[in-house]
């Protein structure tokens, strides 16, 4: 089966390494800084916080955070909606 996942697994186990999976291809492919990039990388850490992996989901989107402001800058939507996430968590 390789790097395929049973179809007997569980959808909590398997959507946070399928986001990060993709999060790694993206990076790969576009690069780090690439707007679809930090929207993958966003919707991952959104995938932790959602599976109770509060603490990793908390430190992507940080890292996330700190990325869109610096590329796309504070005013950008995608900056905006991280944020406010952060804030509802703290």
């Amino acid at each position: 089966m390789g790097g395929l996942t049973p179809a007997y697994a569980s959808p909590r186990a398997v959507l946070p390494r399928c986001f990060a999976r993709s999060r790694r291809v993206a990076r790969r492919i576009l690069g780090g800084d690439h707007p679809d990039t930090l929207i993958t990388r966003s919707n991952c850490a959104a995938a932790y916080l959602k599976m109770g992996s509060i603490e990793k989901g908390l430190l992507l989107l940080e890292r996330a955070l700190n990325d869109c402001e610096r590329v796309l800058g504070s005013t950008h939507p995608l900056t905006k909606s991280i944020r406010v996430i952060l804030s509802r968590m703290s």
